[in-house]
């Protein structure tokens, strides 16, 4: 059902044709709107952020944002299976929304809370990156974006470097072969800032 939009299918239908790619009615404001959530979070990355701020503002939303994620991520999980409320375009819109909502909630977390949410919303969209609905493969990626944002280094560094990670693989190949241009330019970016932070480490690494 729901994860069958991710599209990784049982063997079995794996062997069939696949699918071309499909549009949903998700118009081209969403999309620029999903670039630049993105692109935000990827700016003001944990590293970047320890310079000093001119101006500090308060976060009412940290103390609750916990408790919002995980449950919409509970229900998620215990409907993730109904095949009519996922079936069609109704289905695929709902699902890119429901992402980037939960990576709205990651991004204003603060501190605290913000590493572990990161890590559980990269361990559930991840494998939505192959989805032949581009809006959502787009949604995945401005969760992605957001998670590399607050992730700790430690697991920056085990998601490029573990030999049986596929991510450096899959988000070069999203940046040059994705058919919709804002996964492609999103995934760049994502690439740029992932070089950054290692760069900035002292760990030099090719990821494109």
């Amino acid at each position: 059902a729901a994860f069958e939009l991710s599209g990784n299918l049982p063997p079995k239908v794996q062997e069939e044709e696949k699918r071309p790619e499909m549009a949903v009615g998700y118009d081209d404001n969403s999309k620029s709107l999903s670039l630049q959530q993105g692109s935000r979070v990827l700016s003001k990355t944990r590293w970047k952020r320890s310079r000093p701020l001119q101006r500090l503002i308060k976060n009412n939303f940290s103390s609750v944002a916990p408790m919002w994620f995980y449950s919409l991520l509970a229900g998620f999980l215990k409907h993730k299976d109904n095949e009519t409320l996922w079936a069609g375009p109704t289905g695929s819109i709902f699902l890119a929304h429901f992402f980037r909502c939960l990576a709205t909630i990651v991004e204003f977390s603060g501190p605290q809370a913000s590493q572990v949410l990161a890590s559980d919303l990269f361990d559930l969209v991840w494998d939505f990156r192959t989805a032949d609905v581009a809006e959502i493969r787009l949604s995945v990626l401005v969760s992605v974006a957001t998670s590399i944002a607050m992730l700790p280094q430690e697991r920056i560094f085990n998601l490029v470097l573990r030999e049986d990670s596929n991510f450096v693989k899959a988000i070069a190949d999203i940046s040059a072969s994705d058919p919709n241009k804002e996964c492609r330019s999103l995934s760049q970016t994502i690439s740029r800032s992932m070089y950054e932070v290692l760069h900035d480490s002292g760990t030099a690494l090719q990821l494109s």
